[in-house]
């Protein structure tokens, strides 16, 4: 147990300010100039010696009074602080743990001094000499209190070598002054309620329940010694900022344990005891500092007070009217303090906005659960937005510069990603060939994002493209360029307010409007009071804008995508997408592996609102398991966000669908086919798709075989009647099959054989070789073949002239090629074929059919009849009255 102080015990009050003043004020002025090293510290001191700051005490306690109101121009909240949150206490409420330590590190000599330690100032002022310039401030714990009472970071980064001078000889007044009317203990108490201890914490209390989750008079000896050393560099020990700060934190709790052993408030064995406690910090701060109501909106909100005025609202009073929406604000607040949400683990954060699209006006905010100025997650932390870039990236520019339509083809496959040097995946690392773009966005593929970018980038070029995401409210410069920026990658990191700006030019007729949180301010001074603009600039024409929210709702509403943002399908109409980062090669030092999901996004908006949620860890920590693994990701802890969001802003509402442009058109045209093409009489309807189109890409072309290649030879014997035609074989043979509906891709040493939706053969056929036959002059057959040589059976007589046309063609369209004739000439005096009637074996006087002719017996042909030989069958033998018909028979005539 930690050792009393006798000190603490109240004091007798202090004798005035009289000699010992001005025996501390000579002493300052000689050291001053000393320190200064020049005439003009005479001047600094008769300055401060008469500046406002030393006239009274008030200050130390004292809260500025700007007030702020919600979007319904009802009162919000007063400011009450510089910065961070306070809960003040009593000083009979401190432990003596406390004070202990604090005494230890900060101010040994506390209760020995007026407020000025002259010892302890002449060794500092003699290491500022040795380091030439301010070292050491040899400040008093009194001293403390008056540099956080009268100045704020902000200004004391401005600061010079005299500022700083002057400042230091202020504190110094100042405090004897408060020394010389406050008791000891009231000077720790408002020391105590004052002091930053990092992140959102202002005061011991808030600092107590920030980092170990319990009131300050819970603290023990090993947390009571790291609050009092967090102090001296809040950033660098707040151990919630990653390992080596836990590390620091640690590091800087034993220097205090051992000050405190040196000045005689613990023993040895207390100080190796509580060095050897775990600082249990990560399983507490979080979840256990509540969300301070309205918080997130009203630190934006300054913020942008102090970028467009110049002024801070709580040094400058004045009336701040925001654009927040109470009811939807407040529902954020509760959603970061875990409403309706099942958290992972208590690193997981998360940070989302709501805007309203028409106006730009910034409905709520949510900084991250347990919020209270430390990271503000919704307007500040960045992180690569994943596929939620996909929509504002490359499918909208795509509608916009490209001609896409609604029911574009983009190919699934292969192929080698242009940054890298290797293949691109989708997420689950499978092809599937052709898809339409509503399959492409619905199921968030990135081939076919990135493929798109290529498009939209040769149409349009870097600087363009990149002028539309500036448009957005995107920071990004042509340097920033990289084709994996098509799928989220690269510089392309925005936070939540940010990418709810852009998503909402697709509800804004494709206007963006920058999002605000301040409509006016009205100085309580002489100031010029300020009023918000919320000018438009067109990004994309509203055709464009109306294509894409088409495709968004479709994702929505499609649940055979089975994706998360499914999670969005409401009773009201709602457009949306998701979006997941990974890690890359740094993620090893974590022990994550390299290609793990890191950032989680959700997009979702209806005709008046749009909230974008990101959802993940601020950063990987070591053994920590700060990755998203599949639990994490089906959580959908970000859609649940939006969806909450957008129906606590859209409740009792008649929540329209956006209106079609009169130039959106529908058009039809062959499937995965591109520039489009109509259909031909002869197409088969399969083959056909419609969609939505912008009008002035709304044109048809036709679509033709490829040229056929000339036909180089052709061949033609007759064979008494058998005809042999023998073309010269195609020089492209695989056009010489149809397509199975399928491609062979290969690309980054991967090869895959994938469905399609067009190639020329499903549409005009394959390649085939055609002909015509003509016998003196009449045509008497026409045909076409896959084979190169045909054979055909004609029936001629001995003279007749055949001739032969033949040609290269397709099976479903009339081009050709260029055309070859042959002759031959018939050596057969005639031919006919006879068909017996048979029995089953029997001897029968056989039926001669001739020319459509019926016969009762074999004839004797009237041509040439004197050498007339007789009939003869396949076999060469002669038939005569005694041949048995078995079977129909051809019969030949021949002549002697």
């Amino acid at each position: 147990m930690a050792k009393k102080v006798k000190e603490r015990t109240p004091k007798k009050p202090r004798e005035k300010m009289g000699r010992k003043k001005i025996i501390n004020s000579i002493c300052i002025i000689f050291l001053s100039i000393l320190l200064v090293g020049s005439v003009s510290a005479f001047a600094i001191v008769q300055s401060v010696l008469s500046s406002e700051n030393l006239q009274g005490i008030d200050g130390l306690g004292s809260e500025n009074s700007t007030q702020i109101y919600g979007d319904d121009g009802e009162l919000v909240t007063t400011l009450s602080s510089k910065s961070g949150v306070r809960e003040n206490i009593k000083y009979s409420q401190v432990p003596q743990v406390v004070v202990d330590a604090f005494l230890s590190i900060e101010d040994s000599r506390f209760y020995k001094h007026n407020g000025f330690d002259f010892p302890r100032f002449v060794k500092s002022g003699y290491e500022n000499l040795k380091a030439g310039g301010i070292a050491q401030g040899g400040s008093t714990l009194t001293m403390q209190l008056v540099d956080a009472s009268l100045w704020t970071e902000e200004e004391k980064a401005q600061f010079g070598f005299k500022d700083k001078l002057k400042q230091k000889i202020q504190e110094i007044f100042k405090s004897m002054e408060i020394e010389s009317k406050l008791s000891k203990e009231k000077i720790i108490e408002n020391y105590l309620n004052k002091i930053n201890f990092g992140g959102p914490a202002r005061g011991i209390q808030k600092g107590s329940k920030y980092y170990f989750g319990k009131d300050v008079s819970e603290l023990t000896l090993s947390e009571s010694a790291f609050l009092a050393g967090v102090i001296n560099a809040p950033g660098a020990y707040n151990p919630y900022l990653g390992a080596d700060h836990y590390k620091k934190a640690v590091e800087r709790r034993d220097q205090v344990l051992d000050m405190m052993v040196k000045h005689g408030y613990i023993t040895k064995t207390e100080c190796s005891l509580a060095k050897s406690q775990t600082l249990a910090f990560r399983l507490n701060g979080v979840t256990n500092f509540e969300t301070e109501k309205y918080k997130s909106f009203v630190d934006a909100a300054v913020r942008e007070v102090r970028e467009k005025t110049g002024e801070d609202p709580y040094t400058t009073p004045m009336k701040i009217y925001t654009t927040m929406n109470k009811t939807a604000q407040e529902q954020a607040d509760a959603l970061c303090d875990g409403e309706g949400i099942s958290w992972p683990d208590e690193l997981f954060q998360t940070g989302f906005a709501a805007i309203n699209n028409q106006t730009g006006e910034v409905m709520a905010l949510g900084g991250g659960r347990g919020y209270n100025g430390q990271k503000d997650r919704a307007t500040i932390d960045t992180h690569q937005i994943g596929s939620t870039a996909k929509p504002i990236v490359d499918y909208a520019p795509a509608f916009e510069y490209s001609g896409y339509s609604t029911e574009h083809t983009l190919l699934d496959g292969p192929v080698e990603y242009t940054d890298a040097g290797t293949t691109l995946y989708n997420a689950d690392r499978k092809f599937r060939g052709d898809v339409t773009l509503k399959e492409a966005i619905g199921l968030s593929l990135n081939i076919p994002a990135y493929k798109t970018l290529k498009t939209v980038i040769e149409d349009i070029g870097v600087s363009k493209w990149v002028k539309l995401l500036n448009k957005m409210g995107i920071e990004v410069s042509e340097d920033d360029f990289s084709y994996s920026m098509s799928i989220g990658g690269g510089n392309l990191a925005l936070t939540p307010l940010q990418l709810s700006g852009a998503f909402s030019v697709f509800a804004n007729e494709g206007n963006y409007i920058e999002p605000y949180t301040v409509k006016k301010v009205e100085f309580q001074n002489d100031k010029k009071d300020y009023k918000a603009s919320s000018e438009e600039e067109n990004v994309f024409s509203a055709e464009t804008a109306y294509l894409m929210s088409y495709m968004l709702k479709d994702a929505v509403d499609n649940s055979s995508y089975q994706t998360l943002v499914n999670t969005l399908q409401s009773s009201y109409p709602v457009y949306g997408k998701s979006g997941t980062s990974d890690f890359g090669e740094e993620a090893t030092q974590y022990g994550i592996e390299v290609g793990a999901a890191r950032d989680k996004w959700m997009v979702g908006y209806t005709t008046q609102y749009t909230v974008s949620c990101w959802a993940g860890y601020d950063e990987p920590l070591a053994g920590q398991n700060t990755w998203l693994d599949n639990n994490k990701l089906w959580a959908n802890i970000e859609g649940t966000v939006v969806k909450t969001m957008l129906d606590t802003l859209e409740e009792g509402k008649s929540v329209p669908a956006l209106t079609q442009p009169s130039g959106v058109a529908s058009i039809s045209f062959v499937k995965g086919l591109f520039p489009y093409a109509a259909a031909s009489d002869e197409t088969d309807p399969s083959m056909m798709v419609t969609g939505l189109i912008n009008k002035k890409f709304a044109k048809l072309g036709s679509v033709s075989p490829d040229e056929l290649s000339s036909l180089a030879s052709l061949e033609a014997t007759l064979n008494g009647n058998n005809l042999t035609i023998k073309f010269a074989g195609y020089p492209d043979a695989e056009k010489l099959t149809k397509s199975n509906g399928t491609k062979t891709i290969s690309a980054g040493g991967v090869t895959q054989t994938l469905p399609i939706f067009f190639d020329k053969s499903l549409l005009f056929g394959a390649v085939e070789y055609k002909y015509k036959i003509t016998v003196n002059g009449t045509v008497v057959k026409t045909g076409s073949s896959a084979s190169n040589v045909i054979n055909e059976v004609l029936n001629t007589s001995s003279g007749d002239t055949v001739e032969v046309t033949g040609w290269y063609g397709y099976q479903s369209a009339t081009a050709k090629s260029n055309t070859r004739t042959v002759s031959v000439t018939s050596d057969v005096k005639a031919t006919y074929t006879i068909t017996f009637d048979s029995n089953g074996g029997s001897s029968v006087a056989p039926m001669i059919a001739k020319d459509g002719e019926t016969l009762g017996s074999l004839p004797t042909p009237t041509k040439d009849a004197s050498i007339f030989d007789g009939w003869y069958d396949s076999t060469g033998s002669k038939v005569t009255s005694d041949t048995i018909v078995t079977s129909n028979m051809t019969l030949t005539a021949k002549w002697k």
